[in-house]
Order: structure tokens, then sequence, then C-alpha cells
């Protein structure tokens, strides 16, 4: 038994969580990035599978009910899941996935600040080069994880 999250969301390192409710009961799906997912109906798990394809399809049966949730990845590159839970064969609720736009505005100035601070630094403690190359290197890493990623419901 594993508790998940209240809603929908998505992290690189954490992996992708959809959340539904239905009459309710809670239906979670999580995928990591190594291709796991699972399936969990009121905590508990209902479908397991290891996938690395673009699309997968779990299906089972809960108090009377079919389900059916997919996970679709039409556009990987650009962040794109389309997520969609199905209930006797009809849909009961969609996700969609998008990248919000990073704020460069943001991160520009924050790179020449820092250069700044490394070119005092240099100028007046003799920092290395390489310590002005480990500096940039952890500003542009943290970009990268700071990617947002919104999670849309589609009704």
């Amino acid at each position: 038994m594993k508790d998940h999250p209240n809603e929908s969301k998505i992290s690189f390192i954490k992996g992708s969580w959809f959340i539904f409710e239905d009459e309710g009961n809670s239906i979670a799906l999580y995928g990591s990035v190594t291709g796991k997912e699972k399936v969990y109906f009121n905590n508990s798990i209902v479908s397991e599978k290891q996938n690395m394809s673009t699309c997968s399809t779990h299906k089972f049966n809960q108090n009377g009910n079919e389900y059916e949730l997919t996970i679709n990845i039409p556009k990987p590159l650009r962040g794109q899941i389309k997520c969609v839970l199905l209930k006797n064969g009809k849909v009961l609720k969609k996700y969609v996935t998008k990248y919000v736009k990073n704020r460069l505005h943001v991160k520009y100035p924050l790179l020449i600040l820092f250069g700044a601070i490394y070119g005092f630094l240099h100028f007046y403690f003799s920092w290395p080069i390489w310590a002005l190359a480990i500096l940039f290197f952890v500003v542009f890493i943290s970009s990268m994880f700071s990617t947002n990623i919104s999670v849309e419901s589609e009704e």
C-alpha cells in the first residue's frame, strides 16, 4: 500500500502522478522515467508493468466497474503526455501535460550576476578559472531541473 499525492503532478526525478476520483474512490497512475508504471485504486495496486513505449494501457475491474487507464506520449520531446481514464467504456477524465515556458528573463540576469561575482572574486582573490566553469555548470543544471510542466484536466 502506498499513499499518493492529492493532485496530479510531474517531476523528472520523482516521476509522474495522474490522480482521478470516481464516486469517492481514488484512482492514481504513477509512471517513472525508467518506464515503471503502477495503477492504484484506493491506495492498493491493481495494475503494474514495465513499459518503455510511448503508449500504455492498464485494464482493471473494481466494484463491478471496468476501468481502462491509458497513458500516451505523442510528443516526448515537447513534454506532452495524455492520460485518459475510461469507466465502462466512457471517458471519465482526461489529463494533458505541456511545458510552461521558462522565465529566461530571470535566468540570464542571474548568469550575469554570477559572472560579475566571479569576476570580482577572481580579480581580488585570484580564484581559478575552473571555479567559473563549475559555477556556470551548477546554474545550467539547476535551470534544466526548473523546467515546469503543467498538468491540465480536459473534461
